[in-house]
């Protein structure tokens, strides 16, 4: 997945930026060999990315392990 910035992140419709969210979480969890989808944990994960993304606009996205 290319680097995308938090602006563009935040710049997107909420079900791409979802979408995008979805994919990440999808994507560690494969890595860590859990294939179970854990809905609060995805909801901590998009708050928080929410979060530093709208203080940091200018930085990739945080989506490196």
């Amino acid at each position: 997945m290319a680097a995308i910035t938090c602006g563009e992140l935040l710049s997107m419709k909420s079900d791409d930026a979802g979408s995008i969210l979805l994919w990440v979480h999808g994507y560690f969890g494969g890595l860590a060999d859990d294939t179970k989808m854990d809905m609060q944990a995805f909801k901590v994960l998009a708050t928080a990315v929410g979060e530093y993304c709208a203080k940091n606009k200018n930085v990739d996205a945080p989506f490196r392990g």
